[in-house]
């Protein structure tokens, strides 16, 4: 009797030990290095059968004692435990809980930083390891926006396939705007072929009316709604929709939106008299959300 209490508290001394070396063990780096003094060692890869409900749930499941750091752009760190109740995903952005570092995790002191869906674009999403040992050694950067800094590898990984996700999500989307821009170019041509131009209809003209007078009570989601009716009851009728369309979607942080519409509007009106300008606002579009 007294031999199997002591193999088994053998094996139970054993299996702390084997969990204790893995939990400080550090991974292989993969030889890839993207900034001074950071390793990378894991990389998100596209699973063309993987849901957004996957993603979530492999993320839920990860380290409950785990805390997500959010390193801001001087390196202002503040902190939240992070799961997906920290998240909220909105049409352009996400929006994620924290409790700043200074509140000494008061609970009601809790603040909001978003994170826009274009700016994941940018990021070339890996983890990284700090090459000198930290307690929050592992890091996802989105340059010149936010470092998320995990104390664990599971975490950090995890939470890099969630947003390499919405960045895959958002390249599907332009994508689908370049397709949108190729089937509109016959119909911008027989447009700008006519001698006689359609004329705006009176359902058109209210819509109109209606989403100036909520732009200029700043209330840029509705007026982006008007004007898409605007343009499904007449794609060529009213050209000038489609630059204010671009606008609206600016002012809502929807850079992607605001290409596909101001070129539209040039594909119909390539000399029109802001057609300089427009272009411009093209380039400082895309700038927002293309990789140099």
């Amino acid at each position: 009797m007294k031999l199997i209490i002591r193999l088994l508290w053998l094996v139970a001394l054993l299996h702390i030990v084997i969990c204790f070396g893995c939990a400080v063990s550090r991974p292989m780096p993969t030889g890839e290095s993207l900034r001074p003094g950071f390793d990378v060692v894991y990389r998100p890869v596209s699973m063309p059968e993987q849901t957004w409900n996957d993603v979530v749930a492999a993320y839920n499941s990860h380290d409950r004692f785990d805390r997500v750091w959010l390193a801001m752009k001087f390196d202002y760190l503040k902190r939240s435990n992070f799961n997906i109740r920290n998240f909220n995903f909105l049409e352009n952005r996400v929006e994620i809980t924290y409790v700043p570092v200074e509140s000494g995790d008061n609970v009601g002191s809790k603040n909001v930083f978003t994170l826009y869906n274009y700016q994941l674009l940018k990021a070339d999403l890996a983890v990284e390891m700090a090459s000198e040992s930290s307690i929050d050694q592992f890091a996802i950067f989105i340059p010149g926006v936010v470092a998320f800094r995990c104390r664990t590898l599971v975490t950090a990984s995890k939470l890099a396939d969630l947003l390499y996700f919405k960045q895959m999500q958002m390249q599907k989307f332009i994508e689908e705007k370049e397709r949108g821009l190729a089937l509109f170019a016959p119909v911008a041509a027989e447009y700008r072929s006519l001698s006689v131009k359609p004329n705006v209809s009176e359902e058109q003209r209210k819509l109109i009316v209606q989403a100036n007078a909520l732009t200029q009570q700043k209330n840029y989601q509705e007026a982006l709604a008007q004007y898409k009716k605007v343009v499904e009851l007449s794609l060529t009728s009213y050209p000038a929709a489609y630059y204010n369309l671009a606008l609206l979607a600016a002012q809502e942080n929807l850079p992607v939106s605001a290409v596909y519409y101001m070129k539209r509007y040039l594909l119909l009106l390539p000399d029109a008299k802001d057609a300089r300008s427009a272009q411009d606002k093209i380039y400082e579009w895309e700038y927002l959300y293309q990789k140099k």
